[in-house]
């Protein structure tokens, strides 16, 4: 069956010591740092089941400065933008908005993987951060109503590595990590739409709240 979303893959996007900083943020931080247990793929778990613990964390340029002394997320935007592969997608500056940057990490001890499922986001980015031969499983899928049709075995998830893909429109899943730890960044964009307002418009929305203002006066 012929895939009906786009998927771009770009080698060597991300230089080592850019990846070895995004992991040495994500192991540095706090536990409570980290986002919420509910997280995509999650299946309803209920009384008594096992709480997987979170394995994501946002990307912001205060923690990181503070933890490892970078501005990670500003450098992550920076080398995604001069691959110029956004740009191939109709993606360009001007073109995108940028709705989160996280960092994730599967391994036995905590989540393993993730199941099948879609993003809220027109477009989602995966950059491999870690050596293939540092974990084993992880296998990444991609498919439509949950039939793999494009994988992404662990000896090709080489550091640096950037995948882009149409995040609602396609399903993917992340097998179990068995051993060692996969880490990865994920980020979710999508499309910028230029807000419609006008000079007039926008002078009749001021004078509307300065009415509304003088009326509560009284």
């Amino acid at each position: 069956m012929a895939s009906s979303y786009f998927f771009v893959s770009h080698k060597q996007a991300l230089q080592p010591e850019l990846c070895n900083a995004l992991i040495a943020y994500y192991d540095k931080a706090p536990v409570h740092c980290h986002l919420g247990k509910i997280q995509e793929g999650d299946s309803f778990r209920g009384k008594g089941q096992k709480r997987l613990s979170s394995c994501s964390l946002e990307i912001t340029n205060n923690q990181s400065n503070r933890l490892v002394g970078r501005k990670l997320r500003t450098e992550l935007e920076n080398v995604i933008n001069k691959t110029k592969v956004l740009d191939s997608l109709g993606l360009g500056p001007g073109k995108r908005r940028f709705r989160r940057f996280t960092l994730r990490k599967y391994s036995p001890e905590d989540r393993p993987g993730v199941g099948w499922h879609i993003d809220a986001t027109e477009a989602a980015i995966i950059i491999f951060l870690g050596d293939p031969g540092s974990f084993e499983g992880g296998t990444l899928r991609f498919g439509q109503d949950e039939n793999t049709q494009r994988v992404v075995n662990t000896e090709n998830q080489e550091k640096g590595t950037m995948i882009v893909f149409e995040g609602c429109n396609v399903y993917h899943s992340v097998d179990d990590v068995t051993k060692g730890a996969r880490y990865a960044a994920v980020l979710f964009l999508n499309r910028h739409v230029a807000r419609k307002c006008t000079v007039e418009k926008a002078k009749v929305l001021k004078e509307k709240k300065t009415t509304n203002n003088k009326k509560r006066k009284k």
